[in-house]
């Protein structure tokens, strides 16, 4: 059995890069500053849409604020970010059973790159996220291609916190668990533990 973790959804909380990257573009662009739940709308792959419906602009001005958001986040934004609680002693613990590969939005780069400021890229089969030269970034397939990849006849379990994550890893024809995060973001390693034996 392999394993795929969500990057964002369940092993390491971006959100604090991606809100600072959100409140720099809307600075240099002199923007309304953002309470928190509008912020939060810029956690997503759609920076573009978001700034379109946060601020009411048009397409060509959210793309000039999506530069500046990719300008900080790439540079810095993207180590602005912490382990989900239990999210490390998990991965320690699975790691000795399991062959693990991580799936993400965000660029395969950009995650190779947290993973490695972290000292736990060593620890991942494969990294699928979004490529540049891939025509279609679409979550589908991101996910898609990463189980192609990983060129295996053995069952696959993907888990993520993202029902939309979820989803998608059921189109796919893959075994999944969703683990809510809605009462606290700490991750319960003997429940997840279960799960896998219960797959199994």
């Amino acid at each position: 059995m392999k394993l795929i973790l969500s990057l964002e959804k369940f092993l390491i909380d971006c959100s604090m890069g991606m809100k600072k990257a959100a409140q720099i573009a809307g600075s240099v662009m002199d923007y309304k500053p953002l309470d928190e739940i509008d912020l939060e709308k810029f956690c997503s792959p759609s920076i573009i849409k978001s700034a379109m419906e946060v601020y009411n602009i048009k397409e060509i001005e959210a793309k000039v604020f999506f530069k500046w958001y990719g300008d900080y986040f790439n540079r810095i934004g993207k180590y602005e970010n912490e382990y989900y609680k239990g999210a490390l002693e998990l991965l320690n613990d699975l790691k000795k059973d399991y062959d693990i590969s991580v799936f993400t939005e965000l660029y395969s780069l950009q995650a190779r790159q947290i993973l490695r400021k972290k000292d736990i890229l060593k620890d991942f089969e494969l990294v699928g996220g979004k490529e540049k030269d891939r025509e279609n970034n679409e979550k589908y397939h991101i996910l898609e291609a990463l189980v192609k990849n990983l060129k295996t006849k053995d069952e696959i379990v993907f888990i993520s916190s993202d029902m939309e994550d979820i989803k998608v890893a059921s189109e796919l024809l893959l075994n999944n668990i969703y683990y809510d995060f809605s009462e606290n973001k700490e991750i319960n390693v003997d429940f997840i533990r279960d799960k896998l034996e219960q797959i199994k």
